[in-house]
């Protein structure tokens, strides 16, 4: 039986040897190894010619604008924390969809929002409205935010105005002894 030569090099594959299945076909992994750095070096350069071929066409791109991210104090970032908690919570999951993320810093960017106020929101809706929120469940928040602010706005109001009433003061306490009735007991004769 003829020995099996390497697709690579083209010698013989002994015993001894170790080796790599390589289309359909038993090569050296040495040769394997060789070969699979030789085709990822050329697939690099090819990959660095079209980059470069992209660089001297007629377009001219429009140079990247770097955001830079305002920093962010502690408050904030547990307010964060807090408010994708109570998110995660409502979605019944544990991972939160990327376009949550999107509408969020959109809300906050284009509208002035925070995530004290957006979470309010979303308990206001849950707990209070006692809607089901289904989906990301973050783009209502527009449209019951003015609604939610001024709900926790009016029970602040109150909590002010009762602030100072001692409501121990305000009610006398009777105490009521109520005598239950004596029941008579019907009997049947047994005449």
């Amino acid at each position: 039986m003829p020995a099996k030569k390497c697709p690579l090099c083209d010698k013989p594959i002994t015993s001894d040897d170790k080796t790599v299945p390589f289309k359909n076909r038993t090569a050296h992994e040495s040769c394997f190894n060789v070969h699979m750095k030789a085709v990822a070096t050329t697939k690099k350069d090819e990959l660095e010619q079209k980059l470069e071929e992209k660089k001297h066409t007629k377009r001219k791109t429009k140079p990247k604008i770097e955001v830079v991210k305002d920093p962010v104090t502690e408050e904030e970032y547990k307010d964060k924390l807090d408010f994708y908690d109570y998110v995660r919570t409502l979605l019944g999951n544990e991972d939160i969809p990327a376009k949550v993320y999107a509408v969020v810093s959109k809300y906050i960017d284009q509208y002035g929002f925070d995530f004290v106020s957006m979470k309010q929101t979303l308990v206001y809706l849950h707990d209070i409205k006692e809607k089901e929120l289904t989906g990301d469940i973050v783009g209502i928040i527009p449209y019951y935010y003015d609604e939610a602010v001024a709900f926790y706005k009016e029970i602040e109001r109150i909590d002010k105005a009762n602030q100072n009433i001692q409501s121990k003061d305000m009610y006398k306490q009777k105490t009521i002894y109520i005598k239950p009735k004596k029941r008579e007991i019907k009997q049947l004769p047994f005449d």
